[in-house]
């Protein structure tokens, strides 16, 4: 069973208990069959719900505070700037080596965002005029340093979001902030010591944008972000993007081999991401010429594969490929060659890649109604089937010819499942 049936099924064990429908000890027998710890879940939702409660104490004291700030003397506000991150951070530790995770770790939590808070005061206090991107990197630095020294994968997450933030201050300025990979490398380190979900999400939601970024560097951070060529440059960050979640679904296997638990966290971060990126094509595509056509038949093709956008890609296509092909996964393999054919598809023109994005998605579709998430698949396609119904709004026989293969393939996908039972 998989890490999110699992979490599934210790949710329902709960709630069984509690309506009567089964007793502890059956309980028990049915968690022990699939290696789940129920109290671990109860715990994880109290903890969850006492960050909350905490956030509302915080929200509350600087509520009270910020109604007097004005009034009260430049040495009692530093008195209570320290004194909040002394308490915070202080007992955060305290809790943490009296065994009490769960409370040292939404101490620390809340501190770290009092230390942003305090940067910013202090800084307004005595007129401090540098770049905003400063003292975020400041409160990066300090946060990502007492949240790694704790061990806490919660706390390197939420780091991590802080690093996030100075990194697209720095882009904004027109700058790239290269020492970005030198946090992604700690949360990578404590992503491999413990299996969290934020921090797996956060991480690999970074390690995707900086590829884009530095690909967009590369190109021209000036250029990529005007809107002239963003229009040109978009479809390659899409069939990047596209590669990059298309290498972490492939991954899985080599990752389940040592790490089960992070290798679906992977597997479950590139399936989503693929669909959005999908669906967000399916829409921007669907209407209109957003750029112009060259005379070279495949110059999109010839550009993207020149560009950094193109090598990076390439990489990540064949390293896909080539998993898949050792695994003997044929749904990969088909969709890896399909991905491949995009540049190509792009240089054709919008009107292909519309038709390209409306298959591909109906194509995903069927790989997660086959793989039993039949919900998702038949969203997708009902997706795909209101955006081009827009499109054909007069094209009666157009419609109604797109709606009968939607039909068959549905009725296909559930021939096949059939014939496995």
């Amino acid at each position: 069973m998989n890490f999110y049936n699992r979490n599934f099924l210790a949710k329902e064990l709960d709630r069984w208990q509690k309506e009567d429908v089964v007793d502890k000890a059956t309980a028990l027998k049915i968690a022990n069959l699939y290696d789940i710890d129920i109290d671990a879940h109860s715990e994880k939702t109290s903890f969850i719900l006492k960050l909350v409660a905490y956030l509302f104490f915080a929200l509350a004291f600087f509520t009270l505070v910020g109604a007097y700030w004005e009034e009260i003397p430049r040495m009692g506000r530093l008195v209570i700037i320290f004194g909040v991150l002394a308490l915070l951070n202080f007992g955060g530790v305290y809790y943490l080596k009296k065994g009490k995770d769960k409370l040292g770790t939404a101490t620390l939590f809340l501190g770290n965002f009092c230390y942003g808070a305090a940067i910013a005061l202090i800084a307004q206090m005595y007129n401090i005029s540098d770049e905003p991107s400063g003292g975020v990197l400041l409160w990066s630095v300090g946060a990502m340093a007492l949240s790694f020294a704790s061990k806490k994968a919660l706390l390197v997450a939420q780091s991590l979001v802080f690093a996030t933030i100075w990194f697209v201050l720095k882009g904004m300025d027109g700058e790239f902030a290269y020492e970005f990979i030198v946090f992604i490398a700690l949360g990578a380190y404590m992503l491999y010591k413990s299996d969290s979900i934020f921090l797996a999400i956060v991480l690999l939601a970074d390690i995707f944008f900086y590829i884009i970024s530095l690909c967009a560097r590369i190109s021209g951070f000036n250029e990529f972000y005007g809107y002239d060529d963003l229009m040109f440059r978009a479809p390659m960050a899409a069939t990047l993007s596209l590669s990059y979640a298309l290498l972490l679904v492939a991954l899985f296997s080599t990752l389940a081999s040592f790490r089960d638990r992070l290798a679906h966290l992977v597997k479950g971060f590139g399936k989503y991401l693929g669909i959005v990126i999908l669906i967000v094509c399916l829409i921007a595509y669907a209407n209109g010429d957003i750029y112009e056509l060259e005379e070279d038949k495949f110059w999109f093709a010839k550009a993207f594969f020149y560009s950094s956008f193109g090598k990076i890609f390439a990489v990540f296509s064949i390293a896909s490929i080539a998993l898949f092909f050792k695994e003997k996964n044929k749904s990969g393999l088909f969709l890896g060659l399909i991905l491949f054919a995009l540049p190509f598809v792009f240089s054709l023109g919008v009107g292909y890649a519309n038709i390209f994005f409306s298959l591909a998605n109906i194509i995903v579709a069927a790989v997660l109604i086959k793989n039993g998430e039949l919900t998702l698949g038949l969203c997708m396609i009902f997706l795909v089937a209101v955006v081009r119904y827009f499109e054909l709004i007069g094209d009666y026989l157009g419609a109604t010819a797109l709606f009968i293969i939607f039909a068959f393939v549905v009725l296909a996908v559930a021939a096949k499942k059939g014939g496995k039972k």
